[in-house]
């Protein structure tokens, strides 16, 4: 009880001091401290444009989250036709997504207008390198050139193709089932012939000088079908080059052209002397060569026909050009600095497309093409 008095017992009122009064005191001197530092925190605090979303996938590198679409940042879909493929590649990306939400760090917009974005699944899995490991999906070159992303990327679709996974794996089973087809045939063929010769050899007791005859004239058109088989073959397998090639021949053309026009701007960037045009009203840099592709969409299930060396550069050529190229435009208020890397970004591009092309064509010349006797070796 004594205690309980001497708690109890009055103060002067100069030191009165209830618990509200604190609370409130405690507020107002915190909310004046941010007002005064918050905007110090802001401009040192890094903000990134990441979102969570709840997807599910729609092709090989498409993501639908409600009704938005996201497109997998630095990749590009395998074109090929396989409907049995498509659904492997859209249910590997699925099952790597799961029941979970995916986080994405969007990276810009395609020219269509669609997000593009560097998403990840709940245990931190680059969903985009994931599916270039597995083969599902081709490294979009002109848009991880010069990022950090760009050896890890490339690497990732190099190891799928050496691994022979995904659609690699889809070109060497159709490759073994045409091989299979035509074992078939052949043990179908030999068959005919045994059954021929036993025919053959029970006429021969009766009439065997004629039983000889029938059997060599069933030879011969056996022979005859296969060498117009051949030449057949020879035929579409030239015809399918000749057109690919004077299509890459126009491709190089126009990259050719694409280089005139970016080194003169290049060069004109770089001199001191000369007055920059894009300071008057400004200017548009096309980042890479508007490119054709028609011949190759057109003949994907012949590419075998050129062997697998020859028909994997013409289809890693493929995988990097646009026939929609992207754009920049470069204001007048734009440091020259700034102006210079997109142009020599662009420049750098063209260049090693050009070199690239230059080979797959140099490859063409030594396959000899409308010269039968020259093959190439497998």
């Amino acid at each position: 009880m004594a205690v309980y008095s001497r708690m109890k017992k009055p103060y002067p009122r100069y030191f009165s001091f209830n618990f509200n009064q604190a609370r409130a005191f405690a507020v107002v001197a915190t909310l004046s401290c941010f007002a005064a530092f918050g905007p110090v925190f802001a401009q040192t605090t890094p903000t990134k444009n990441v979102v969570q979303l709840q997807a599910r996938a729609a092709d090989s590198h498409t993501l639908r989250a409600g009704a938005d679409t996201v497109l997998l940042w630095g990749t590009e879909e395998i074109k090929t036709g396989n409907a049995h493929f498509y659904l492997k590649a859209r249910m590997a990306l699925d099952n790597l997504i799961g029941s979970k939400p995916v986080q994405c760090e969007v990276m810009g917009r395609n020219p269509a207008g669609q997000v593009l974005a560097q998403c990840s699944n709940a245990e931190g899995i680059d969903l985009g390198l994931y599916m270039l490991q597995q083969g599902y999906l081709v490294a979009d070159r002109s848009v991880v050139y010069g990022s950090i992303l760009e050896e890890h990327y490339i690497a990732a679709e190099t190891q799928a193709y050496s691994k022979g996974i995904g659609v690699w794996a889809a070109e060497e089973s159709e490759n073994k089932a045409a091989k299979s087809f035509g074992a078939d045939n052949v043990a179908i063929i030999s068959f005919v012939v045994f059954l021929v010769l036993v025919a053959a050899f029970a006429v021969a007791s009766l009439v065997m000088f004629r039983g000889f005859r029938k059997v060599a004239a069933a030879q011969d058109r056996n022979t005859d079908i296969l060498s117009k088989e051949r030449v057949l073959k020879d035929k579409e397998k030239n015809i399918v080059a000749s057109m690919l090639e004077a299509e890459l021949k126009a491709n190089q053309s126009k990259i050719e052209a694409y280089l005139v026009v970016y080194e003169e701007m290049l060069k004109s960037l770089r001199d001191p002397s000369t007055d920059k045009k894009y300071r008057r009203s400004g200017d548009i840099v096309q980042l890479q060569p508007a490119l054709d592709r028609s011949v190759f969409d057109g003949n994907t299930d012949k590419m075998d026909l050129l062997g697998r060396k020859l028909s994997s550069a013409v289809i890693h050529f493929y995988a990097r050009i646009k026939t929609r190229p992207d754009y920049v435009n470069i204001d007048p208020d734009m440091p020259l600095e700034k102006a210079l890397i997109h142009v020599e970004k662009a420049v750098g591009n063209a260049r090693i497309l050009n070199e690239i092309l230059g080979k797959v064509l140099s490859a063409f010349s030594k396959m000899g093409i409308g010269n039968d006797s020259s093959r190439e070796e497998e």
